[in-house]
């Protein structure tokens, strides 16, 4: 499903603007019409934004195009304004029919260039250099098949999932935070192949681009500045964890098979203050679980998620974006087993926090589908994408089971899909909150493949009036503008 919508938001945009009033005339299925010719009278005192931005058609030869109104609709040339919102355009004078299709946008086509090269460049990578802004650079060799041990494990690997980050008038995001260390691939011959500056686990510049990487596959930056300073085998304990305070903490057992859930104050108190004094050090960073033995969880009664660690032994923890070693005295285990027998079991539901959508309030656009994935409705209209959003937005759903295999591939007997979108600084049309799969009045799905299904609480349910209305194209809102509705193919 996520596929899906993410393969269709240029139809969408497309989709309300002319809903706004832009008009594209194109033939369809049906047989070409003899060409006929008549005068009419237009105004062309009309400007055209797309985006947030003003924009200007124009011709190949850039000539300036007219943007006219006529009969209460307005015109634009398609091919200026469809490639604007990067579709590709062909006309065919044999059927007089103009066809598009969706093209990826430049910094999509951008960064899988970037990954071509780099895989490329990969190969001539001999040595890596790093360099500090106190004039200090250490280097390393570059191995074909890194050791994890070694200081620049996978370094090329982790530097390809950064993405370059969209800024106005070039200049760095607001939470940008560099390190002051650049990191710079050499060849054979001591050349420098590619260059990175200013990395840190979240950041880099690349050619004076800023590039964000969203990926738990991060750098580790302490491991550089141990290689700089010549010991890159030497740890300082830490103090890693703060955890603030929390009304219950969810203890799974693993592989012993139970689950518990803690509400006694002073059990949450001495956990906290365990974890908040243990003296750690980094190991490398992790993908994924790696399959800790016991991992202890803690929320606030609202649900939200204070902090998670997992404990594999007495001496190994998972915390954040990396294993830790624990050089303090180590922890406890058979405490911790104990308090598995100490509390009652908890049911699967409470092992999750209870989940609002908050992105449906804030959302501008709303995309909502029927359970076969044949019909799609796009919903502009203020009112209603914000009485829908309102509606499901705020219920607290209670987390439960997993769904088994698919929710999407699974929505086949009339059940419907709801995805809430908002418009960022740029104007772009971005996800406000994950897709749910609407089982009925009191159950969604989200999280695509391997989800969860959650359960309204506080007597609250979801308007399926509402959802089944607006995908009747028959129905109620099939003369409002700004709802219009759309087969879906199969490549949809």
């Amino acid at each position: 499903m996520d596929k899906k919508k993410s393969s269709t938001l240029l139809v969408g945009f497309l989709c309300c603007l002319l809903a706004a009033g832009v008009g594209i005339q194109a033939t369809g299925n049906q047989a070409p019409k003899p060409e006929a010719s008549q005068t009419i009278q237009v105004s062309q005192n009309v400007k055209l934004e797309v985006e947030g931005k003003d924009f200007v058609p124009k011709s190949n030869s850039g000539r300036e195009l007219p943007v006219f109104l006529y009969d209460g609709a307005a015109y634009a040339p398609v091919r200026a304004l469809a490639e604007r919102l990067h579709y590709s355009v062909d006309y065919s004078s044999k059927d007089r029919t103009v066809r598009m299709e969706p093209s990826p946008r430049p910094e999509e086509v951008e960064k899988e260039l970037l990954e071509q090269n780099l895989e490329k460049r990969m190969e001539l990578v001999k040595t890596i250099e790093f360099r500090d802004q106190e004039g200090n650079s250490a280097v390393v060799d570059a191995l074909a098949d890194p050791d994890p041990d070694d200081a620049c494990f996978s370094w090329l690997h982790r530097l390809r999932y950064y993405r370059k980050v969209i800024s106005e008038n070039g200049e760095k995001p607001e939470d940008y935070q560099g390190s002051g260390i650049d990191v710079v691939f050499l060849d054979e011959e001591g050349d420098c192949v590619c260059k990175y500056e200013d990395v840190s686990e979240h950041y880099m510049t690349y050619l004076g681009d800023y590039y964000t990487n969203e990926y738990l596959d991060i750098l580790d930056i302490e491991r550089i500045r141990r290689v700089l300073a010549g010991k890159p085998q030497e740890f300082e304990p830490e103090k890693l964890f703060d955890i603030g305070q929390a009304d219950w903490i969810i203890l799974d057992g693993g592989d012993r098979g139970k689950t518990v859930k803690i509400d006694d104050p002073e059990t949450i108190a001495a956990l906290t203050d365990l974890f908040n004094s243990v003296e750690c050090r980094r190991e490398d960073s992790y993908l994924g679980w790696a399959g800790c033995g016991l991992t202890f969880t803690w929320y606030k009664d609202s649900g939200e998620m204070v902090e998670s660690i997992g404990v594999n032994s007495g001496t190994t923890l998972k915390y954040d974006k990396f294993f830790r070693s624990v050089t303090s005295d180590p922890l406890d285990m058979d405490w911790f087993g104990r308090l598995l027998d100490k509390f009652p079991q908890a049911d699967w539901r409470d092992k999750f926090p209870i989940k609002t959508l908050p992105g449906a309030l804030d959302a501008q656009y709303l995309w909502i589908e029927n359970g076969t994935g044949a019909i799609m409705a796009d919903v502009s209209d203020p009112e209603l994408v914000k009485r829908l959003g309102e509606n499901i937005g705020n219920i607290r759903f209670q987390v439960g089971e997993r769904v088994p295999g698919s929710a999407w591939d699974k929505a086949d007997d009339g059940r419907c899909f709801v995805q809430w979108l908002a418009v960022d600084k740029e104007g772009n049309l971005t996800h406000a909150e994950v897709t749910v799969c609407v089982l009925d009045e009191k159950t969604i799905a989200f999280g695509g493949d391997q989800g969860y299904y959650a359960t309204a609480m506080d007597g609250k349910t979801i308007d399926k009036q509402l959802l089944d209305d607006l995908l009747n194209q028959e129905g109620p809102y099939k003369d409002n503008p700004k709802v219009l509705y759309r087969e879906l193919s199969e490549e949809e």
